[in-house]
């Protein structure tokens, strides 16, 4: 039985033909559809209808004077007309009204999926050994080897290179494999782009800078304490600064004892307070924040620090007078211009005038 037919529907009529002849044997089946995937295509071609298979059957029964259709035995579909008849349906659906144009859209794409396929290949190739930068060739052997097989992955859609039963075995083959690929390989590059800093082959992993914590920085290094002056160049004792919206200004977040840890240049611990009780709340913007004196245990070396605990309202906060005052870096700060100088206190009168209010003689 053979078949020069093209057209899946030719091929699908011509099987349900068949398995109208099936209760007559194989050598009467076989004569009376001689050539008829032939006869069909013109038939095809020059009407673009093939009609019903059953009155196809029963006129070819006639025209041999053979009697009509006994008890029908459906025949044993071989694999060819299995995919034949799949294949019919599967054109018939895509020629619906509502699915032709996502078919001819998806026809129009078939060359993406040829180069798509070629570069999975590929990437299961340099899973075995190729070196690959990323996804991509990371010399020109493995350009070569990515060109050559998308080069071969386009001649197999193209429906060239495919003249054995072998390779539109391994044509399949490889077309599932790339699929597989594809879904494991564009996931993972989406999420490196996404994820992961982009860096040159030159660039080194070290160059990523940590992001700065919250809080008050000068070039980059956190603020130890702040002292505020008035415009004659005097310190000003606790006051409290915001932002331009409101925002209290914090050097850091403090520790569950609201302080803050310092070291000094001889690389001693110490502790501010950043903490203020209110009746309103906790205070943590009000500076210059006093030091804390610490212990030192002379067994362990721990150092200790006095924990503060809510106050009264009004109150002082337990250990808040056995709290240090800081130092700071200068006595006073240059007035600023057109700043009024602190008044001075008049000189007291050497001797007072009598209640009268006559000046006192000199004494002879």
């Amino acid at each position: 039985m053979t078949s020069i037919s093209i057209d899946p529907r030719v091929d699908a009529f011509a099987a349900e033909v068949r398995a109208r002849l099936g209760d007559l044997g194989p050598e009467e089946v076989t004569e009376l559809t001689e050539g008829l995937e032939a006869d069909l295509a013109e038939r095809l071609a020059d009407t673009g209808d093939l009609g019903d298979a059953t009155a196809y059957a029963r006129e070819l029964r006639e025209s041999a004077g053979l009697p009509a259709q006994g008890p029908h035995v459906p025949p044993i579909q071989t694999s060819r007309e299995w995919w034949a008849e799949r294949r019919a349906q599967a054109l018939a659906f895509s020629r619906r009204r509502g699915v032709a144009p996502i078919t001819r859209f998806l026809v129009a794409l078939r060359p993406v999926w040829w180069f798509a396929r070629g570069f999975a290949l590929f990437l299961c190739i340099g899973t075995l050994g190729a070196r690959l930068n990323w996804l991509l060739p990371a010399d020109p052997l493995g350009w070569i080897v990515l060109a050559a097989l998308v080069v071969l992955s386009v001649q197999w859609g193209r429906g060239i290179w495919l003249g054995s039963r072998f390779l539109r075995i391994l044509k399949a083959a490889a077309s599932v494999v790339a699929v597989l690929v594809l879904m494991i390989a564009i996931p993972s590059a989406i999420n490196q782009l996404s994820y992961a800093p982009y860096s040159s082959g030159s660039a080194s992993s070290d160059s990523f800078e940590a992001p700065i914590p919250e809080g008050l920085r000068m070039n980059g290094e956190p603020v130890d304490n702040i002292f505020a002056f008035d415009c004659a160049g005097e310190p000003i004792n606790r006051v409290q600064l915001f932002d331009a919206g409101g925002k209290p200004l914090v050097l850091e977040e403090t520790d569950e004892n609201g302080l803050l840890q310092r070291q000094t240049e001889r690389g001693e611990l110490t502790y501010l307070k950043a903490r203020t009780e209110t009746a309103q709340g906790s205070i943590y913007n009000a500076y210059p924040l006093p030091l804390i004196p610490t212990t030192t245990d002379p067994n362990t070396g721990a150092i200790a620090t006095p924990t503060p605990s809510a106050a009264a309202p009004g109150e002082a906060a337990p250990g808040e007078a056995d709290a240090g005052t800081a130092v700071r870096p200068f006595e006073r700060a240059r007035p600023l211009p057109g700043c009024p100088s602190a008044p001075t206190a008049p000189a007291a009168p050497t001797e007072e005038a009598p209640a009268g209010g006559a000046p006192a003689e000199p004494a002879p």
